[in-house]
């Protein structure tokens, strides 16, 4: 009977964490060109307090754009096939279009099942950022081509936004 009740809680427990991942929004790019001349450093979150990505933006060539989020814009360096390293830019600074929005309203707070590397790219090569213990919480925020897009806090309390394999989570 133990064994059962067991088994159930942990069929509840999945169930319901697959549930609220279903609710969070999957991201969706569109090739832009925005401004000649401008060059922006990503940021790994949609504020100045979020840690540098390490590469600039060239606005004058084509980027991957996703929308905006509190006067911040959501980019990819690389194209729709490519996207490269994701990140954030000040939308003003390269006259971003308004639309679209992006709402991170339905993000669900969930655990990771096994310590993972966080990213900033959803490519198969791409470079370690920083490394999530197991156990740790993390904001899903969103989904793109079988990733989680996710906040986390680092050690120092430092919060940064990436990407982790999206069976991370439980």
């Amino acid at each position: 009977m133990k064994i059962a009740a067991c088994f159930l809680l942990f069929c509840c427990l999945f169930l319901s964490a697959a549930a609220e991942k279903s609710a969070v929004p999957e991201l969706q790019g569109m090739m832009i060109t925005a401004r000649d001349g401008m060059e922006a450093e990503l940021r790994l979150g949609p504020t100045s307090q979020f840690p540098s990505a390490g590469v600039s933006l060239d606005a004058s060539q084509p980027f991957l754009y996703f929308g905006q989020y509190d006067c911040w814009a959501l980019v990819g360096t690389g194209t729709e096939e490519e996207p490269g390293i994701i990140g954030w830019i000040p939308a003003a600074a390269a006259d971003m279009p308004e639309e679209p929005m992006l709402s991170f309203d339905d993000a669900v707070t969930l655990t990771l099942a096994e310590e993972v590397v966080l990213t900033d790219s959803v490519s198969a090569d791409a470079e370690p950022l920083y490394t999530l213990s197991s156990g740790s919480s993390v904001l899903l925020l969103a989904t793109f081509r079988g990733a989680d897009y996710v906040q986390a806090d680092l050690p120092d309390g430092t919060p940064v936004r990436g990407f982790i394999p999206e069976e991370s989570v439980k």
